[in-house]
C-alpha cells in the first residue's frame, strides 16, 4: 500500500474538511520524507513502507490513549468535582 492510499485509510472515517485535508497533505509530505530517509538506508520500499505503517500505528496508539486520558481528566474535573460541592447539608437544601 502506498503512502497516499494509507493516509486516505487511515482517515477515512473522519469527515473531510479544509483542515483535514491540509493536515493529511503535511502528513504525506511528512512521511514521504521518512521513506526517502530508510530507503538511503538501504531499506527496501515494500520493508520502508511496513515500517512507516508499524510506526504510524503506535503513534495512533499514543494519541488514542491521551485523548482518552484527557477525556477522563476533564470527565473527572467537571463531573467528579461535583461530589466535594454536594455536601449532606446543601443536598437537604
Amino acid at each position: 500500500m502506498e503512502l497516499k492510499e494509507f493516509i486516505d485509510q487511515a482517515f477515512e472515517k473522519y469527515d473531510e474538511s479544509p483542515e483535514l485535508i491540509d493536515f493529511k497533505e503535511e502528513l504525506f509530505t511528512n512521511l514521504q520524507d521518512r521513506l526517502k530517509s530508510l530507503e538511503a538506508n538501504g531499506i527496501k520500499r515494500a520493508d520502508a513502507l511496513r515500517q512507516i505503517q508499524i510506526e504510524f500505528a503506535d503513534i495512533n496508539k499514543i494519541a488514542d490513549e491521551m485523548s482518552l486520558e484527557k477525556k477522563k481528566e476533564v470527565f473527572e474535573m467537571r463531573y467528579m468535582s461535583l461530589r466535594n460541592f454536594v455536601t449532606k447539608t446543601r443536598a437537604a437544601i
